[in-house]
């Protein structure tokens, strides 16, 4: 259930005073299986929007493109940076309900139960995930419960003018991170600026760093978000029961924002100062599934940021990973609970046969460096073997005909995983009809077959 991705923004041609001010997701149950990112810039409109790269935890990548919401619509040359959450989410409402990608709305016109919007903060108390490494560009988000907070830093004195959106389908449930390619340049998409606060003086000084969502646009900085696309059914009506040790579910801003949610919605619940969070709280036809822990920084790993080395049992033998494959509990994923073995992801041209596993004893002071302290050790028999061409058995299943694009047709089909045998990961699905043979790439480029059975999507156009 828990999966990640990462989305790389690239292409943004803005002028040199068009900046990100706050990033927003939503889901619609008109669009099920979909969630959107939308992106509230101070830039005016433009026709240049570009796209994103999408990347998943386990570190697999696909291409996916921008949609333009235009002008903000309600006020006076748009929202000014002391509107509320609710306020935004008025906004996004009406200036991208009309908007259709692939055939479907990114969000509905008015605020019911059959959509939900939410806007981001830094997460508290988390230190940068990359802080064993001496840096700050790998920083967790946090969806934002308060209605009535204020996101948007008090610097920015210009109006929201425009919305970009990206939306991504057939998206399971996970994590997600964004930033600005490191070719696209920082002047053209400049972004807010980290607030430096020094306290103290002489050696006692200190210098903390208060990272706000539109830091995005600064190049080589990721934010991750955790999220879950919309469903098609019942809405769940009242908020998730029962209480989160270490977390903040019981709260009444939790409570109230979580209640009257559409299908498919995923509840965000933080957790204490160190502890990270394994699993979700996800409203699943009209009941909450709730496999959601805050783990102490003890009991968990994290996965590879950029690569990992791990070494066999014996430490004879060494690999390099690039993610970790998610599973349906997330018990794997950013973060794997202690004792868990997960699938991993090789380097590129490369695919993980065998299991990782996430034990103890990391080094260093997890209390005060705030990280996992875990790490991957290899089980017998994993290995990184090189790609290679073969062919599904069984063969993919079709199960639907998408919406069309244009006159394009899109396909998705359910794949199911023989365990017993090593296959590469598909790249390519062909499509074979009365007048030949039609291939596209999946949408999930080089999608892992982890699981024994998993959907996927591709998209065919005329010739």
């Amino acid at each position: 259930m828990l999966g990640g991705v990462v989305l790389l923004l690239h292409h943004l041609l803005f002028p040199v005073s068009g900046q990100i001010s706050l990033v927003c997701s939503g889901v619609s149950s008109q669009a099920p299986g979909r969630v959107t990112f939308f992106f509230l810039s101070r830039s005016p409109p433009s026709a240049s929007v570009g796209g994103v790269q999408v990347k998943d935890v386990s570190g697999l990548v696909y291409t996916q493109n921008f949609a333009t919401c235009g002008e903000v619509k309600p006020g006076e040359g748009g929202l000014a940076s002391t509107s509320t959450v609710a306020e935004i989410g008025t906004n996004i409402r009406t200036s991208c309900s009309s908007v259709l990608e692939n055939g479907l709305p990114l969000i509905d016109a008015t605020a019911t139960d059959t959509n939900k919007i939410t806007c981001y903060k830094r997460l508290p108390d988390m230190p940068s995930l990359d802080v064993l490494d001496g840096g700050f560009f790998h920083v967790l988000a946090h969806g934002e419960t308060d209605e009535t907070a204020i996101l948007i830093p008090a610097q920015l004195t210009d109006r929201i003018r425009t919305i970009w959106a990206v939306a991504i389908d057939g998206f399971g449930s996970g994590w997600l991170a964004l930033s600005q390619a490191l070719d696209d340049g920082a002047t053209e998409m400049a972004p807010c600026a980290d607030v430096l606060t020094r306290t103290g003086n002489g050696n006692n000084a200190v210098t903390t760093r208060d990272m706000w969502p539109c830091s995005v646009g600064l190049t080589g900085r990721w934010w991750y978000f955790q999220v879950g696309p919309a469903g098609g059914l019942a809405k769940c009506s009242s908020a998730p029961s029962g209480n989160v040790v270490r977390g903040d579910l019981s709260s009444s801003r939790v409570q109230s924002f979580c209640s009257d949610v559409p299908d498919g919605f995923l509840c965000p619940v933080a957790c204490d100062a160190s502890y990270v969070p394994t699993g979700s709280i996800r409203c699943q036809d009209g009941v909450w599934s709730n496999t959601f822990v805050c783990r102490s920084l003890q009991t968990a790993c994290l996965s590879p940021i950029t690569t990992a080395q791990v070494e066999s049992a014996n430490g004879r033998e060494s690999w390099l990973i690039r993610g970790i494959q998610p599973d349906q509990q997330g018990d794997c994923g950013l973060f794997t609970r202690l004792g868990k073995k997960c699938g991993a992801t090789c380097r590129e041209g490369e695919f993980g046969q065998g299991q990782v596993h996430c034990v103890g004893g990391g080094g260093g002071n997890p209390n005060s460096l705030q990280v996992p302290s875990g790490r991957f050790k290899a089980e017998t028999g994993f290995d990184c073997i090189p790609q290679v061409s073969d062919s599904m058995f069984p063969a993919p299943v079709m199960i639907t005909a998408l919406t069309p694009v244009g006159d394009a047709i899109r396909v998705a089909a359910t794949v199911t995983r023989d365990p017993n045998t090593v296959r590469s990961p598909i790249q390519q699905l062909t499509i074979r009809s009365v007048s030949g043979a039609m291939s596209c790439s999946v949408d999930r480029t080089g999608m892992s077959l982890s699981r024994r059975r998993r959907s996927m999507t591709c998209q065919i156009s005329p010739t």
